[in-house]
């Protein structure tokens, strides 16, 4: 019996339904384990490694520089804006926009009503302070009483230890150099002037005494008499007590007048006590002549050494108070601090874009405009906290902006921030660049800066690539014709490639790095090769990574 082939001919989609949930899985994963190994090999295979060539480089002497970068905006180096120094309107705009002002000229004078008439009366209250206090002070100095001039005591009226109230007695004087001369009114006193000299005897006492006249005659009538008193300075003194007959000779534009009269003491000046207290002694006594500024009397007064400090203290206020406001009414006039450009506020009040008119008002702190110096303009930009302790004031700086191609402007660092700003867990500190010769930028141009932390010259210098590190040390690979001995350095240390050269560096940049021992002028280094995948179309395989060196990564031990 002949069986036929399509009999037993696959069926798979009988084949599928017969299998089991399990066998369908396992079905499905040896699929994908053929497919994704098929792959692999098809990739392997066509891939192609490129191993860029491997250059070299002489060691050089040259230069190096370090810089730390930044850019910002240009901003001016000096400006001082005018505040309203309270309620107030203009009174007067001497400037307009973009002038050049000088320092001490004014800009603006403001008018404040409130302002004027506090400064007045701050000025008086300091006024009437002042006088109170003299007035103590005259009060505390006759505490301790001397004689006005000279003069004989007519009586004391208190003895010490006694308690006197202001105002009390205390003793009498009667000026021993002064008297009033009386004659009768007629043609030889109408001659007498004041200067004239005159010798007058007193009749009861025998004695001629010298003076001069001091004063023009005063009239007066006695007894139905008409009566003409001259005031008389004596140059010797006189212990005159009462009123004396005299004859007085005076001497008049006419020649020598010969006249009687009655000679009188000046009138008693009687002492009082300038405030409460205690006479603590008396140096005097009844009928003594003294001379001018002698001491004849003191007191105790605690109170009025009290009333004194007091006042002094309120003085004090008022004069601060009057400063204050002085220095307030000085505020209403703006002036320039320092020479520069006006430029004016706008008045959000009044039209859209006009400036401040007079007549405007003003409120306290109200911008009014700035003075913007034309001496320098500076650039203020970040520095990380890994290149900050590199800066430092003076050093020099190089500015350019987009905005002026070609051209390039010296600066110094004038500041540095000595608090720092902290972003993503990094601190940066503001640093500004006070720019000199700055015609041509513009306020609000955006400038990079380039300060200069560190330069040498004539120093061993490779490219940064060059110089590799293993664990810690650093090293270059020598060409093979550069390959000798070096003082105290050695080639091909474990775990290093045979041509590997330890070295020390000095300073670097970007770019360069300085080499201070382990290399001469005029050695070869090799470069790092860069080894990348290329697919079978011949194009490169990009790589992430650091690029690795000839000889590969020295292994860790």
């Amino acid at each position: 019996m002949v069986i036929g082939w399509s009999k037993f001919k696959p069926n798979p989609v009988h084949f599928w339904r017969s299998l089991s949930r399990k066998g369908k899985l396992a079905v499905v994963l040896i699929f994908l384990f053929i497919v994704t190994v098929s792959g692999y090999l098809i990739w392997n295979k066509t891939k192609v490694t490129s191993v860029v060539p491997q250059t070299s480089v002489k060691v050089e002497k040259g230069s190096i520089r370090v810089t730390v970068n930044g850019s910002g905006p240009v901003a001016a180096a000096r400006e001082h804006v005018f505040k309203a120094p309270g309620e107030s309107t203009v009174k007067e705009i001497l400037f307009k926009e973009g002038d050049l002002v000088e320092a001490g000229q004014a800009v603006m004078v403001l008018d404040s009503p409130l302002v004027e008439a506090q400064a007045a009366k701050s000025l008086g209250q300091a006024g009437q302070a002042q006088a109170d206090l003299n007035e103590l002070k005259r009060q505390m100095d006759d505490l301790n009483y001397r004689a006005p001039y000279p003069a004989r005591v007519t009586s004391l009226k208190v003895n010490p230890g006694d308690r006197v109230t202001k105002g009390t007695a205390i003793l009498s004087l009667v000026h021993s150099d002064k008297a009033n001369l009386n004659i009768p009114a007629g043609e030889a006193a109408s001659l007498i002037l004041p200067g004239n000299k005159v010798f007058i005897t007193l009749l009861e006492y025998g004695e001629t005494l010298s003076g001069t006249i001091t004063g023009s005659g005063s009239p007066y009538t006695n007894n139905g008499k008409n009566l003409v008193s001259f005031s008389v300075k004596l140059n010797s003194g006189s212990v005159l007590q009462n009123d004396t007959l005299v004859t007085a000779t005076v001497t008049t534009v006419q020649g020598e007048r010969e006249i009687s009269g009655v000679l009188k003491p000046a009138p008693a000046l009687e002492v009082k006590a300038a405030a409460d207290g205690i006479v603590k002694d008396i140096y005097v006594q009844g009928n003594d002549t003294v001379a001018e500024n002698t001491l004849l009397f003191s007191l105790d007064s605690p109170g009025l050494e009290a009333q004194y400090q007091a006042k002094l203290a309120s003085l004090k206020e008022a004069e601060l108070n009057q400063a204050d406001s002085a220095i307030k009414l000085q505020e209403l006039v703006l002036t320039a601090p320092f020479t520069g450009i006006y430029h004016g506020v706008v008045d959000n009040t009044g039209p859209k874009n006009t400036f401040l008119q007079v007549g405007d008002t003003i409120s306290t702190n109200q911008n009014l405009g700035k003075i913007v110096s034309q001496d320098s303009v500076q650039v203020s930009f970040t520095v990380d906290e890994l290149d900050i302790m590199k800066v430092k004031i003076g050093q020099k700086a190089k500015i350019t902006a987009d905005a002026l191609k070609g051209k390039e402007f010296t600066g110094e660092v004038v500041r540095i921030a000595q608090e720092g700003i902290v972003q993503n867990g990094v601190a940066f500190y503001w640093v500004t660049v006070e720019v000199k010769n700055w015609q041509g930028l513009l306020l609000g141009m955006t400038a990079d800066v380039e300060i200069v932390v560190a330069e040498k010259e004539d120093a061993l210098v490779l490219p940064i690539t060059a110089v590799q590190d293993f664990r810690g040390k650093k090293y270059v690979l020598l060409k093979d014709s550069s390959r000798k001995k070096q003082d105290g350095a050695t080639t091909g240390q474990r775990g290093m490639p045979e041509n590997a050269v330890p070295v020390e560096i000095g300073m670097h940049n970007e770019n360069l790095v300085e080499i201070v021992r382990g290399l001469e002028a005029g050695q070869e280094v090799l470069l790092p090769e860069i080894k990348r995948p290329i697919n079978n179309s011949g194009a490169a395989v990009p790589r992430m990574g650091v690029p690795i060196p000839a000889g590969g990564r020295p292994p860790e031990r």
